[in-house]
């Protein structure tokens, strides 16, 4: 018996003239960030919202005409769109580890163990983090730990949706953090526009350098 897979076919000589743009529009994001003229914010905006339409069109031709050929051409489209998102979202995070001489790193750590400027968790389980206050303060984070060995934790930032600047300084207080908000407090790489962007340093860390589209405050 076979299965039908939406990615099981050749694309056509207008599709790879298409991959090729957007091959071509990824060495360009390359260029931007190596020349520091990205604007990560807009740019990820503008890809989200390019990704939903193709989406909702793709939704649209399935229910119309089934898994046929546009369907999945529109399909892959879409993936192209979001894998470029995905890295710019790195590139926005290396660069801005680079500014405050950190490095980026996929690797979680525990909140408590950024608080006490550590290295290792332990292996315990965070309540912190892994409880209510995740998505009050830690939604959709990013993890940051010091160039030089032992490659201290330097800050986490979070993403959240709703949480208040004062509420979430209040929270991370508790914790033993220091909140540090640019003035555009919704410049963010998840969800530019919409989530807040929160960098959580140990007290030690006095001040951080925010990327140049975090300092311009919104005023839409």
């Amino acid at each position: 018996m076979t299965t039908d897979t939406p990615y099981s076919f050749q694309p056509s000589s207008d599709e790879r003239q298409r991959m090729t743009a957007a091959a071509a529009a990824h060495d360009e994001d390359m260029r931007g960030a190596e020349e520091g003229n990205m604007n990560y914010c807009a740019e990820i905006a503008g890809l989200m919202a390019e990704a939903h339409k193709l989406y909702v069109a793709a939704e649209a031709r399935k229910e119309a005409s089934g898994r046929d050929h546009e369907y999945r051409l529109m399909r892959m489209r879409r993936d192209q769109i979001v894998d470029r998102e995905y890295e710019l979202q790195r590139q926005a995070a290396q660069e801005f580890a680079a500014r405050n001489g950190w490095r980026w790193t996929k690797r979680h750590f525990l909140a408590r163990t950024l608080a006490r400027g550590g290295t290792h968790d332990g292996g315990f389980y965070d309540e912190l983090i892994n409880g209510g206050v995740s998505h009050d303060l830690f939604d959709h984070p990013l993890f940051f730990r010091e160039l030089a060995r032992p490659y201290r934790t330097a800050a986490i930032v979070g993403q959240p949706y709703n949480t208040a600047i004062e509420d979430a300084r209040t929270i991370a207080a508790k914790i033993g953090l220091v909140l540090h908000v640019p003035p555009d407090p919704t410049a963010s790489w998840w969800y530019p526009g919409v989530t807040r962007f929160f960098c959580f340093t140990r007290p030690q860390i006095t001040s951080v350098q925010f990327l140049p589209e975090q300092i311009t405050e919104h005023r839409g």
